[in-house]
């Protein structure tokens, strides 16, 4: 019998939380005692795991004395309570932007860079939803041919959001003159090229996001990346149009065998791809429409695509809880 772990989640009521407790019951990750935390206004509701109720509880009854939290909550929520949960003795896999760019702190996709989870200190840190899938399908390539430049342009939907813009992408798919509210454009039948805030260089928060969180996933931080965000009508699931540049020449069956071979990977032949719709509820990172340029034997173009609740977020992060307890 597997040695079982106590957990708490927090932020179980929210989509990334909810599907935590989904993927913990597929994985049949051993936990023993489960604590759930959330806004004061969940307190008291429950959460089915594994054929039982578990009350939720406000988080200002934590810190609780526990192994690990897996924790999806909002970064100014994170970075309050995650020093609490460290203290208190928990090893925190934090789904957050608050930590990742830290110095000390591991930002881990573990089929890319899992032995940075040797050197944490009691917190681990989550990666961005469309960095992650983009660091799966890149790492790869750069291992073998070393990555010098990438230009990306994703198609993110709206759950990346949370619950409201799932609600909003309802209601004006149903009436198209219904007000953006958590938008700042209408976003049913349409798209913008905006995800998050815009700072004072032009770039917006997720562009920001996905350049930095890439570069420290795969260990390259002086690596150009060029990233534009793009917010699609779309429920579940982020795709991404990449254009690499790599140090060294290869051939179109050269990357196909290395993206073959990864972990994490469904690799789609020829002109073949995958779509958002067909990867909601799966796990693996989808790879296709590989070509490269007979003139550039350097470069190559890829569409990649994976659901940013589960690989871009739970699924990562139960992975990584999977690894702590190995070790």
């Amino acid at each position: 019998m597997k040695k079982t772990i106590s957990l708490a989640v927090v932020g179980a009521t929210g989509l990334v939380g909810r599907t935590m407790l989904q993927i913990l019951e597929e994985r049949e990750v051993p936990v023993g005692r489960l604590s759930l935390f959330a806004s004061p206004r969940s307190n008291g509701k429950t959460l089915g795991f594994r054929g039982r109720a578990v009350e939720v509880h406000s988080l200002d009854k934590g810190p609780l004395t526990t192994d690990y939290v897996l924790s999806a909550v909002k970064s100014p929520i994170a970075a309050e309570w995650v020093p609490r949960f460290q203290a208190a003795g928990a090893v925190v896999i934090d789904n957050s932007s608050y930590f990742r760019m830290k110095d000390g702190v591991p930002l881990v996709v573990p089929e890319v860079n899992g032995d940075a989870l040797q050197h944490h200190r009691g917190l681990v840190a989550n990666p961005n939803c469309t960095a992650a899938i983009a660091a799966i399908a890149l790492a790869p390539l750069h291992r073998a041919f070393h990555l010098s430049r990438l230009v990306i342009s994703t198609y993110q939907s709206v759950s990346g959001t949370g619950q409201l813009a799932l609600e909003e992408l309802e209601q004006q798919t149903a009436d198209s003159t219904h007000p953006p509210e958590v938008y700042p454009h209408p976003i049913a039948f349409n798209l913008f090229p905006q995800v998050g805030d815009f700072n004072a260089a032009g770039l917006c928060v997720e562009e920001q996001k996905i350049t930095e969180e890439v570069q420290k996933i795969l260990a390259v931080p002086q690596l150009f990346i060029a990233v534009m965000t793009v917010r699609v009508p779309v429920r579940v699931g982020h795709s991404l149009s990449i254009f690499a540049e790599f140090q060294r020449d290869f051939s179109l069956a050269d990357a196909y065998r290395q993206l073959q071979a990864a972990p994490g990977l469904a690799v789609r032949q020829d002109q073949d791809y995958a779509t958002p719709l067909e990867c909601a509820g799966r796990d693996e990172v989808f790879v296709g429409r590989l070509r490269q340029d007979p003139q550039a034997p350097n470069t190559l173009q890829l569409w990649v695509v994976g659901d940013n609740l589960r690989k871009g977020a739970a699924t990562n992060a139960v992975q990584i809880l999977e690894r702590l307890i190995q070790e």
